[in-house]
């Protein structure tokens, strides 16, 4: 199997079974509260990057193309904690990165049936074999796997501290073991590692681009058409910074009504339209009414989940207070699947939602966001 196809096949939405589990469980501890503070200072200096640049822009255009700065931010976010680079997207389009980026994370590569087939049925791509390769793994895909390859060979020969997402990674990975004749040793060889760390880096950028950008607009859109709730979160903000000099990793951790206005925009606009199962083994429920076969695939549909009267009611009102412990203690945890559900949810969902409140917090502390003529009714 080529190099590349194998980092692929480390995607861990595109894994099953032992393998999946012994990898998910390697890179979880990346995830973990302390590594997310280590990595908030990283997304902290993005936010205030980004704040610079809608400056600019409002005092020229009076105006800004929330989406498209949004994903400029998040691409900064990814380059920084998952590949420990500094870039700049809207200062610096030549960058090759951002150039190969921009091809990979933008249609009509991400929105082809080929790559819908690929998360659907993992094992479609080694089935196709080298036709897979000159569908899917472009030159620019290329580009970001010799780039970690040429990152990892020099934090080999390094001491250097970077604190972001491949020294985390790396960390947690090569601490995992197993137990043979009685010794502990590595789960895996080092070079199994590195395509471990190549695979987790790349599946970072793919999910958690267009995901969190569109997270961000839509919370930016929301607040400008609701601006009670703008300015309650506001006042929050500022209530909350009262005991703290910049918004900061401790800042957002304990914040109720920043979390009520995220959760209410995830359920409003769930990123995922849909969550796909697989089932591991025959299965029946409601006394054997509903029978589900081994292998069969499971969808739900979030979207519609999301907009259920049944457990959101007026669910077409843009309401952050039905977030609220009193108001969501009775409602079934299941019918909220933003980061999806179960043990294969989102292994990223601490770190998208550290990066979604620094920059939330920074955004509404020194803007309004208002609605101008082109902004979307709905």
């Amino acid at each position: 199997m080529e190099m590349k196809t194998k980092i692929i096949r480390k995607w861990l939405s595109l894994m099953k079974g032992q393998e999946w589990k012994d990898i998910r469980l390697s890179v979880t501890p990346a995830f973990t509260t302390g590594k997310i503070k280590r990595m908030s200072v990283l997304i902290k200096e993005c936010v205030a990057n980004f704040c610079d640049r809608v400056t600019i822009s409002t005092k020229k255009d009076g105006k800004i193309n929330a989406k498209m700065m949004f994903s400029a931010f998040t691409l900064d976010v990814i380059a920084r904690c998952a590949f420990g680079l500094n870039i700049d997207t809207l200062g610096n389009k030549d960058d090759p990165f951002i150039q190969n980026a921009q091809f990979v994370l933008n249609p009509p590569i991400n929105k082809s049936p080929f790559v819908t087939l690929l998360f659907m049925y993992p094992n479609f791509l080694t089935s196709l074999g080298s036709i897979a390769e000159r569908l899917f793994i472009t030159k620019e895909l290329k580009f970001f796997f010799q780039l970690l390859e040429n990152i990892l060979k020099e934090r080999s020969q390094s001491q250097e501290k970077f604190n972001d997402f491949i020294e985390m990674a790396d960390e947690a990975i090569s601490e995992f073991t197993k137990e043979i004749d009685g010794k502990t040793v590595p789960m895996w060889p080092r070079e199994e590692i590195d395509e471990i760390l190549m695979g987790q880096s790349t599946f970072f950028m793919l999910a958690g681009f267009d995901t969190t950008a569109t997270t961000l607009t839509n919370t930016c859109f929301q607040l400008a058409r609701n601006p009670d709730i703008q300015e309650k979160l506001y006042e929050s903000i500022v209530a909350q910074m009262e005991d703290y000099d910049e918004v900061c990793h401790e800042m957002v951790q304990n914040f109720p009504y920043l979390e009520m206005v995220i959760n209410e925009v995830l359920r409003f606009y769930p990123p995922l339209l849909r969550v796909d199962r697989q089932c591991t083994k025959d299965y029946s429920y409601d006394n054997g009414r509903i029978k589900i076969k081994k292998g069969q695939l499971v969808t739900v549909p979030a979207f519609a989940l999301h907009h259920m009267e049944e457990y959101y009611p007026d669910p077409e009102k843009f309401n952050p207070e039905r977030w609220s412990p009193e108001n969501k203690i009775n409602r079934n945890p299941y019918s909220f699947m933003a980061f999806g559900m179960g043990p294969r949810n989102c292994v990223g969902l601490r770190f998208a939602m550290e990066e979604m409140k620094i920059a939330i917090c920074t955004m509404v502390q020194k803007f309004r966001f208002y609605p101008i003529d082109e902004t979307p009714i709905t």
